[in-house]
């Protein structure tokens, strides 16, 4: 395995968190750019890993707005939310879960953390030239961290966020703490019999 471990809930928790943050991406970048949320139809839209980058994400035919909004930012941050949580992520998560033993809140928790990291790359993107629409970004990326499944991943303080859980990447020969991860430390990478994956 390219990770350089055997576990596979490992490998399958930072193969997610990659979808997710491709995904997020596509759609908050449409959101902070146009105010219209890009159609992701699960059935047009594919993804494949390249090693050794990030998942490659395209749609046949491109995406399309998913629909006329009133561009409000609580309906943009619902259709976002509805497209890439409920049309991708929740589907996602089921079949992982389904292969290995991986924690739901743990898969909600790379969600957010996708989401937020989509919104910082924007953020250095858009905030040199356009500081209003980089904050417009992101307060809908923290309007949709609060909604459905994402409620309760993680917390935000002025423009850093936190998660609540851990991606597992500490776990790997090569890993230590991401910048949002519930742990300020690596911990040990035993478990007692019994203590589930956070």
């Amino acid at each position: 395995m390219r990770l350089g471990t055997d576990e596979v809930r490992v490998a399958a928790s930072i193969v997610h968190l990659g979808i997710a943050a491709r995904l997020w991406s596509v759609a908050l970048g449409a959101v902070a750019q146009a105010h219209v949320v890009p159609d992701l139809d699960p059935d047009r839209v594919m993804w494949r890993l390249v090693p050794p980058g990030p998942a490659e994400l395209w749609a046949d035919p491109p995406p399309q707005p998913a629909g006329p909004l009133d561009g409000g930012e609580d309906n943009l941050a619902d259709a976002l939310y509805e497209v890439v949580a409920e049309g991708h992520l929740a589907p996602l998560a089921q079949a992982i879960r389904r292969i290995t033993p991986v924690s739901e809140r743990l898969l909600w928790g790379n969600a957010a953390s996708g989401l937020v990291g989509a919104w910082r790359v924007l953020d250095r993107y858009l905030h040199p030239d356009d500081p209003a629409r980089a904050d417009t970004a992101m307060r809908i990326a923290g309007t949709v961290q609060s909604r459905g499944h994402l409620r309760g991943t993680g917390t935000w303080s002025r423009a850093a966020f936190r998660r609540t859980t851990c991606c597992l990447y500490y776990r790997t020969p090569q890993g230590g703490v991401c910048g949002d991860c519930v742990f300020t430390a690596a911990p040990a990478r035993h478990r007692a019999p019994g203590d589930r994956p956070r």
